[in-house]
């Protein structure tokens, strides 16, 4: 994955949500400016998504190349076999060894550049949320005005509920970004019981980031 170029895409992101929340806290009609904003972000994550898509096409021509040098060590193999003139049954499972292995491999591989983008797309959700989290407690001290209750006190209570939720998907991420590490450094047929922890822990983050987005739409 190129490194630099999803920095270069997460720092976009980021100035794109600060200045759109600047433009709603100053402009006159902050409901328009909001909707705007709103819009200019979701432009900027499909931008986003577009990186992504162009990144996985990179990455399966970079698996094709790596099919092919497996595909040559196996022959590579198969001839080394041949010239020590081994048993016909041995050769069978030596072979069938070296495939059982060339496919785990790929597995692995493409897992690991799956979980890697959607840990990205994670982060990049994330600063959209968080965004736009104040200007939710904020909502939400006006609507308690409105309806006769203190507004700071709401607004408060508000911001400090999102918060919680806020940091809860972080530890989250940070959570699933660990146990890829435990993935990668896995041998053998030992990555299956590592990657059975990580997607238990990526449905996990999935569904607190959806409690947590639809808590903010719920306030706006």
């Amino acid at each position: 994955m190129k490194t630099w170029g999803w920095i270069g895409v997460i720092a976009l992101g980021a100035v794109l949500v600060f200045a759109a929340t600047s433009a709603v806290q100053q402009h006159p009609n902050p409901d328009r400016a909001y909707n705007k904003a709103k819009e200019e972000t979701k432009e900027a994550f499909d931008a986003t998504k577009n990186y992504v898509r162009a990144e996985a096409e990179q990455a399966k021509e970079d698996r094709s190349k790596q099919i092919d040098q497996m595909q040559n060590r196996l022959a590579q193999e198969q001839r080394n076999l041949q010239a020590g003139v081994p048993s016909a049954a041995k050769v069978q499972t030596q072979m069938a060894q070296v495939a059982t292995d060339v496919a785990q491999d790929q597995e692995k591989t493409l897992y690991q550049e799956q979980v890697e983008q959607r840990l990205d797309q994670y982060g990049n959700v994330i600063k959209d949320l968080k965004a736009r989290a104040d200007d939710a407690a904020v909502n939400t001290g006006a609507k308690a005005s409105a309806t006769g209750a203190a507004s700071d006190d709401a607004t408060q209570v508000a911001k400090a509920e999102l918060a919680q939720m806020l940091n809860d998907l972080e530890r989250r991420r940070d959570e699933a970004q660990r146990r890829l590490g435990e993935l990668k450094d896995s041998h053998g047929d030992g990555w299956k019981d590592a990657k059975a922890s990580l997607d238990e822990t990526l449905s996990e983050l999935d569904r607190a980031l959806e409690r947590t987005r639809t808590r903010i739409d719920n306030r706006t």
